[in-house]
């Protein structure tokens, strides 16, 4: 039922009802004898081209742009404009990658400057960011957290494609490199990327020459399968070793860390080699997980292809005392603070510079 302009209802034909089902209001168009009608999508930007079988002398101008109360017996076919192109969302290469990280309570609302700059990188690229407060492993040491957290993201529906675990004390001092797509597009076929640790060679307990050779800082994930088989067969480990999974790091054990040693050491490593992948903190033009300690305590010596500088991508303030490893967050996010103000204001000076010279 459709109104006229006094309000009072009138009834289409049918055979229009039927044409036009969703048609919500008409309005005449005088010019070339036209209907312009609109729907709700996706009968919207319907057009009735209405050719008459009058001769325009005979033909009422009293309707013109009214509403129509009486529909014409003899339309002609439909003939309807094509539809808009749909708009797709636009997604950067890297919009399913997620960074996590997390600790207890204490440790979360200590850690606010370092969970700031890892939330203002995730949104500088598209990233999202989740803190995991709690301990997931328990009654296993926290150290096991960080596992149970990525076994659990990657299990969850609609679970991001990459997942990244920062632990927190680790901030990205470089926050417009894009050096999480520049690793993962370097090992395509690993499902689970970490780095060297600074100091290698230490044999890992219990287990015979099996040494002690990687840092679990930052951990970058493949969702799949391959992950999910990694992640759980490091829970073995704490399964065999109680050492690993209750007692603290004092104690001569690196928990997850030791974990990832034994897989990549132990008589099957042949076998987890093909999903993990090792790689260096500095390689070219690649750098990640570098330490930045050895300014703030002299019983750190790491090496130079370890040890974080100015304008990389992350800084690793692992291994210090309480109070030292507060100052090396503060410095390190100063630093990434002044080299964000650099690119700010160098695309300022770009956008100045061309907007001057499209004005003269």
């Amino acid at each position: 039922i459709y109104e006229d302009r006094h309000n009072q209802p009138v009834w289409l034909p049918a055979a229009m009802r039927s044409m036009v089902p969703t048609i919500s209001w008409a309005v005449l168009l005088s010019a070339l004898s036209a209907v312009a009608v609109k729907g709700s999508p996706p009968a919207s930007r319907l057009l009735l081209r209405l050719k008459a079988s009058r001769p325009p002398s005979q033909r009422k101008e009293s309707v013109t742009n009214a509403l129509l109360p009486v529909v014409p017996l003899d339309l002609r076919p439909l003939h309807l404009l094509p539809a808009p192109p749909r708009r797709h969302a636009v997604l950067a290469p890297w919009a399913r990658l997620k960074i996590v990280t997390g600790g207890d309570d204490a440790t979360v609302a200590a850690a606010r400057k370092v969970i700031a700059n890892q939330k203002m990188f995730s949104r500088m690229h598209g990233y999202k960011h989740e803190v995991h407060v709690g301990n997931y492993a328990q009654p296993w040491i926290a150290y096991w957290h960080k596992i149970e957290v990525l076994l659990r993201e990657i299990q969850a529906p609609h679970s991001p494609e990459v997942l990244v675990w920062m632990d927190l004390d680790i901030l990205v001092t470089n926050p417009r490199q894009k050096m999480l797509e520049s690793v993962l597009e370097a090992h395509p076929q690993k499902a689970i990327l970490l780095t060297e640790d600074a100091h290698q060679g230490n044999f890992l307990p219990g287990y015979g020459r099996t040494l002690r050779r990687v840092n679990t800082g930052m951990i970058l994930v493949r969702s799949g399968p391959r992950a999910v088989r990694v992640l759980e067969r490091l829970f073995d480990f704490g399964r065999q070793q109680r050492d690993a999974a209750y007692l603290p790091q004092e104690m001569d054990t690196l928990h997850e860390q030791d974990a990832f040693n034994w897989l990549l050491g132990g008589p099957r490593r042949h076998v987890w080699g093909r999903h993990i992948a090792v790689i260096p903190q500095r390689d070219g033009a690649l750098n990640l997980n570098t330490f930045a300690r050895n300014s703030y305590d002299a019983s750190f010596q790491d090496p130079a292809s370890s040890e974080w500088n100015a304008g990389d991508f992350t800084a690793h303030c692992t291994g210090l005392r309480s109070q030292l490893r507060d100052w090396c967050i503060d410095d390190t996010f100063a630093a990434a603070e002044e080299i964000t103000a650099k690119y700010a204001a160098a695309a300022c000076s770009n956008t100045t510079v061309q907007n001057e010279g499209g004005s003269k």
